[in-house]
Formats: C-alpha cells, structure tokens, sequence
C-alpha cells in the first residue's frame, strides 16, 4: 500500500508539475485566455495548490499533515 500511496503521489505532484510548466510557456508565447482556460481545464484536478491538496488527501486521509 505504502509504495502505490507513493506512486499516487508522484503521480499528482508531476501532473501540478507539468500543468505549470505547460501555464508558463502559454503565458510566454502569449496565447489567448480561452485557450490557456481550455488547458486549465485538462488539469482541474491540479490547477492550484488546494486542488493538489485535496488529491494526497484522498491518498493519504484527512490527517495527512500530521
């Protein structure tokens, strides 16, 4: 359980990643709104930091800070 818990979250934490990475070049080539709110859309589940949050929570429980 330990290591899928890990690969969960190394899965969440390089999709933030990547979401990131992918806003900063966007915002660098000066794309249009709708289609950088297009691409937010395909990372919902990461688009900000509660988003992420929410994600090792459903991995690890609620008291996963503690």
């Amino acid at each position: 359980m330990i290591l899928e818990n890990h690969a969960l979250e190394i899965f969440w934490l390089e999709r933030r990643i990547q979401f990131l990475n992918t806003l900063n070049e966007m915002v660098a080539e000066e794309v249009l709104e709708p289609e950088i709110e297009f691409m937010a859309q395909q990372f919902s589940r990461v688009e900000n930091v509660k988003d992420l949050h929410n994600r090792l929570q459903e991995i690890y429980g609620k008291d996963f800070w503690q």
